[in-house]
């Protein structure tokens, strides 16, 4: 991936996948700073989202675009028959305020509006199941910096993180690495790429994914990336192009959406694990995976309002006879639904073998 003209390839290890990844450095010097540099990964955080959050109290208005391309994953389907939803998406927000804004997002069939004014938030959507692919546009594009990174209340006091301050030539950067311990052999690697700056560029997260960020302005003080991609074992599975401006309307008739105040559930938003209760498995004992973990990849899926898996995909690479028939297992699972606040939601949930 690239950020401006300049290119920096490093490789990494991940669930004993050797990947070579590249970052880039911006031309503009939005990212630029003359603060002192953190010392701690919350410290590294909180800059990164202070310098990025449009939507903070106070902040400017703006109104944003986004193209972007939904790509399939590795599901094992017959050819044409992926349930993945792929394809050529548009995302559009208006935000004037934290309690009055307008998103709406059109991937293939599946079109949603959701606008908060006046107190209340309204939703409505073609269907009650948001793709995959919507929840990873918005989660790049919403929540780049988690809010269990950076909220006292949800930072894990006993993480285990490394911090190290790099270089490739003349270009330097920050990777903060948090390691999760699976057992005593296996170990999970969460990674994050910073400029010295404090902007985050990259990020390495459970499921393996990787999401980059690059070629920033800045708008009314903000630094804001014009593209994104989510990527996984070296195959896009989103790229998004971005535009921001100030509103070209303020017609009170944007942020009107027939209906009733939507549900806490339903919503265009992904829920974090921090935010939801969790779905369980209906009969567990009856449905125990039967597989060697050494041989299989990490798998995700969404989980719907209806407790169904929904968009299996392999994530990291893997035996692919062992994790067909893992993928089998999973796909024909059922759970009891998500919920927040009592509410049905949708939530993104991953296997990973220990």
């Amino acid at each position: 991936m690239i950020i401006g003209k300049n290119v920096i390839a490093y490789s990494c290890t991940a669930i004993g996948l050797s990947l070579v990844l590249t970052i880039g450095w911006p031309l503009s010097t939005s990212s630029q700073t003359t603060q002192a540099p953190p010392t701690t990964p919350t410290d590294w955080f909180r800059r990164a989202d202070d310098l990025t959050d449009l939507r903070l109290p106070g902040s400017a208005p703006f109104h944003m675009k986004v193209i972007f391309r939904a790509l399939p994953g590795i599901d094992f389907a017959k050819p044409g028959q992926s349930t993945i939803i792929t394809g050529d998406g548009i995302y559009e927000e208006t935000w004037l305020a934290p309690e009055k804004w307008r998103r709406e997002v059109t991937l293939g069939t599946y079109h949603a509006v959701e606008a908060r004014a006046d107190g209340v938030r309204k939703f409505q959507a073609t269907s009650d199941y948001e793709p995959s692919r919507v929840l990873m546009l918005l989660d790049a594009l919403l929540y780049p910096v988690s809010r269990d990174l950076i909220s006292p209340e949800l930072i894990d006091k006993h993480a285990d993180w490394k911090i190290e301050h790099l270089a490739a030539g003349p270009l330097q950067y920050v990777r903060l690495t948090r390691i999760e311990r699976l057992n005593i052999s296996r170990e999970l690697h969460f990674e994050y790429v910073f400029l010295p700056g404090g902007i985050l560029v990259r990020f390495q997260g459970r499921d393996n994914t990787i999401t980059s960020w690059q070629d920033d302005i800045t708008f009314n003080g903000k630094v804001v990336p014009l593209h994104f991609a989510v990527q996984a074992a070296n195959r896009d599975l989103l790229t998004a192009d971005v535009s921001v401006g100030p509103p070209a309307r303020n017609d009170p008739d944007l942020f009107l959406v027939p209906g009733e105040p939507a549900e806490p559930g339903m919503t265009l938003r992904p829920f974090h694990y921090f935010e939801v209760r969790a779905p369980r498995i209906l009969n567990p004992t009856s449905s125990a995976l039967q597989f060697d973990p050494s041989t299989v990849g990490v798998m995700r899926q969404v989980i719907d309002r209806h407790g169904v898996t929904r968009e299996l995909e392999l994530i990291a690479p893997s035996e692919n006879e062992s994790a067909r028939l893992v993928f089998q297992q999973i796909q024909g699972r059922r759970w009891t639904p998500p919920t927040i606040d009592e509410s049905p939601c949708e939530m993104i949930f991953t296997w990973v073998p220990r």
